[in-house]
């Protein structure tokens, strides 16, 4: 087998992805940079999503980020994003 092949999100996880970006903040963690959604605007978020009626694949589409490692969990809460 040749070079790896990185797994992508699903489309739902994608999709909440780009929720997160237009939310996020630009952040400098350790030095490096990173779009940080902060724990405020992760509820923010959740709530938005619970009004719509579309929570019921956020926490699958959160583990599904966190395994492709699209984000992190950030140290002062809420989640930094690659």
């Amino acid at each position: 087998m040749g070079a790896s092949t990185k797994i992508a999100p699903s489309i739902e996880a994608r999709k909440l992805f780009g929720m997160m970006v237009a939310r996020a903040d630009s952040s400098n963690c350790g030095g490096v940079a990173h779009m940080h959604l902060t724990l405020a605007q992760s509820l923010e978020l959740s709530c938005s999503l619970m009004r719509a009626g579309e929570d019921h694949e956020a926490y699958e589409s959160i583990s599904d980020l966190l395994q492709t490692e699209w984000i992190d969990p950030a140290p002062d809460g809420g989640w930094l994003l690659h």
